[in-house]
C-alpha cells in the first residue's frame, strides 16, 4: 500500500472558501503523486456527502463521475462563489476601518480578502496602501504615514507595525512605573517576645513620631492624625512637636525674608502654603510641561496643592487672558502672597493632554510649580520621585524641614509603612 502524504477533509463552506479548498485538493495530488485519471475519483472520495449530492443535482442527468476534474471544479465553483459585483466590492473595501482593539496585522490581513474581488489588478498595492493609511485607528501612526515620502504599502505595513509595538511598549513601562512603588521591598517586623510583666511589647524604631514625638508607631499609625495643635491650631500633630512657633521666630530673629515661594503644606482655612527660598539646598525635581504648545520647566511639589506660574512665565507662553481667583497663598510663616490671575490652558505632560487651570503669581523671580491639581490628572514616575525624596533624608521621619512634612504627609496616602 503506497503511502499517503496529508489528508483533506471534507468541504464545508463554513470553514473556508471552494477556492482556498481546491488549492489544498491539487496540493494534494501533486505531493502524492496522483494521476489525472483518479483525480475526479480522488475528489468525489474526500468531498463529503453533502457536496457529492449538490454535484449529483447539478449535473442532472449525467453521471459526475464522467467528467473531467476541471470540470467538476468550475461548476461547484461557479455554485459557490458566482461572480461578485465589483463596484460593491469594492465598496465594501473602501468602507473598512481598523477596530478598537484589532491587531494591525489581522486589519491588513481582512484588507487583503475584501480586496480579492476588487478587481484593481496592477493598482492593487497602491489602494492596499491608501486603505490603510485611511482605516488605521491610531492618530499618530497615520500621521506618520501621510508624511513619509515614497511610502509603498509594503513600507506601511513596516512602519505602522514597529509605532505599534512601541505604543505598546510605552504603556507597558508607564504601568510597570505606575506599579513599581508598591513593590519596593519591605523589612518584615520582628517578633519579639516579652514576658508576662510586660503590658506590651517595646517596639523601637529609628527616629520618632513627627505627629506626637513617640518613637513606639509610625505617623501612618499615630493616634493624633486628627489631632488640633494648641500652637498652630493646624491638624495632626501635638503642641511639644510643632514646629511653626520655632520657624517663624527664627525668621524674625535672623532677619531673613520669607523668600520665594517653592513648597507647600496644608492650612485648616483652605489657603495653600508655599515652602520658602531659605529651606536647606535641595536639587529640585525638574519636569518639562507643556503649557498651549510652549515647554516650560516646573520643579515637581507634591505638596502645592495648585500648580503656579510667575510672571515670567506667563508672558513666555503668549501672556494667555486671566480672570479672577479667589484662592489664597501664603508662605509658611503665613504670609499672604499676591496672585495674578488664573487662565485655562492645554497641559501636556508625559504624551498626556488635558485642560486645566493655571494659576499666575506676582512674581518675575518665582519657579514654575507642579502641583497636586496636576499630580492627580497625569502619569508620574513614583519610584523615581520617592528615592530623590529620600536621598537628602537619612531617617525619612526625622524631618528637617518643612517641605519634607508636607511630602511625607502627601506620600502616607500610598505607603502604610516605612521604607528603610
Amino acid at each position: 500500500m503506497a503511502f499517503i502524504i496529508g489528508s483533506i477533509s471534507s468541504f464545508d463552506p463554513k470553514d473556508c472558501r471552494f477556492g482556498t479548498y481546491i488549492s489544498r485538493l491539487r496540493a494534494f495530488f501533486v505531493v502524492n503523486a496522483i494521476k489525472a485519471d483518479n483525480q475526479v475519483a480522488v475528489f468525489i472520495t474526500v468531498m463529503g456527502d453533502q457536496m457529492f449530492q449538490l454535484l449529483v443535482n447539478l449535473y442532472f442527468p449525467e453521471d459526475p463521475m464522467t467528467k473531467m476534474f476541471d470540470k467538476l471544479v468550475a461548476i461547484l465553483t461557479l455554485h459557490f462563489e458566482p461572480p461578485s459585483l465589483e463596484v460593491a466590492e469594492r465598496q465594501h473595501f473602501l468602507a473598512r476601518r481598523q477596530q478598537d482593539g484589532e491587531s494591525l496585522s489581522s486589519f491588513v490581513a481582512d484588507l487583503k480578502r475584501l480586496s480579492l474581488n476588487c478587481n484593481y489588478g496592477e493598482h492593487l498595492s497602491a489602494a492596499l496602501r491608501d486603505q490603510l493609511v485611511a482605516g488605521i485607528r491610531n492618530d499618530s501612526t497615520k500621521r506618520r504615514l501621510l508624511t513619509e515620502v515614497g511610502l509603498t504599502f509594503d513600507k506601511a505595513v513596516n512602519i505602522a507595525g514597529q509605532l505599534e509595538v512601541a505604543d505598546k511598549e510605552v504603556v507597558s513601562l508607564q504601568t510597570t512605573s505606575s506599579l513599581a512603588i508598591q513593590n519596593i521591598a519591605r523589612p518584615k517586623p520582628i517578633k519579639k517576645k516579652f514576658n508576662s510583666k510586660q503590658q506590651t511589647p517595646s517596639v523601637k524604631k529609628s527616629g520618632s513620631c513627627h505627629r506626637c514625638g513617640s518613637k513606639d508607631h509610625w505617623p501612618p499609625k499615630c493616634p493624633h492624625i486628627h489631632t488640633t495643635c494648641n500652637k498652630c491650631q493646624k491638624n495632626g500633630h501635638l503642641a511639644k512637636v510643632c514646629r511653626s512657633s520655632n520657624k517663624m521666630s527664627s525668621s524674625k530673629s535672623s532677619g531673613g525674608s520669607v523668600g520665594t515661594v517653592k513648597r507647600s503644606s496644608y492650612l485648616k482655612d483652605g489657603a495653600h502654603v508655599l515652602h520658602t527660598s531659605n529651606s536647606p539646598s535641595l536639587d529640585a525635581i525638574i519636569i518639562p510641561v507643556t503649557i498651549n504648545s510652549t515647554t516650560i520647566d516646573m520643579d515637581l511639589d507634591t505638596g502645592a496643592t495648585y500648580s503656579i506660574i510667575g510672571l515670567d512665565h506667563w508672558k513666555q507662553i503668549g501672556s494667555p487672558k486671566v480672570t479672577s481667583s479667589s484662592i489664597s497663598l501664603r508662605t509658611y510663616n503665613q504670609q499672604s502672597f499676591p496672585i495674578f490671575g488664573k487662565f485655562n490652558a492645554s497641559v501636556s505632560i508625559n504624551n498626556k493632554v488635558e485642560k486645566v487651570s493655571i494659576i499666575v503669581v506676582r512674581s518675575s523671580s518665582l519657579p514654575a510649580l507642579l502641583g497636586r491639581d496636576l499630580l492627580s490628572n497625569f502619569p508620574m514616575d513614583w519610584n523615581y520621585i520617592y528615592k530623590r525624596l529620600y536621598e537628602v533624608i537619612d531617617n525619612p521621619y526625622m524631618l528637617i524641614e518643612p517641605i519634607t512634612r508636607a511630602t511625607f504627609a502627601f506620600l502616607e496616602d500610598l505607603y502604610t509603612s516605612p521604607v528603610t
